[in-house]
């Protein structure tokens, strides 16, 4: 078993909205690497769904190679 301060081959997932003056909101979803202690792919978009959450995902992939772990909070957008 590893080590739970072992973060290598880790990366996190969420969206959160942005509350706007004129009322409107953003949706924010971002890919976190705990080891790095950086964020490592985001995205903004005025609609909160799956092609959006995933994508940001893809991205950090692509970037980043393949992780042994992706945490999210388990939303309907990353099922």
């Amino acid at each position: 078993m590893k080590n739970l301060d072992d973060l290598s081959g880790v990366l996190t997932t969420d969206i959160t909205y942005i509350q706007l003056m004129n009322r409107d909101r953003v949706y924010l979803a971002t890919v976190y690497d705990p080891e790095k202690r950086r964020v490592v792919s985001y995205g903004l978009s005025s609609e909160m769904t799956k092609e959006f959450a995933t994508s940001v995902v893809v991205k950090a992939l692509r970037a980043n190679g393949k992780p042994k772990i992706i945490h999210s909070d388990m939303g309907s957008q990353y099922t």
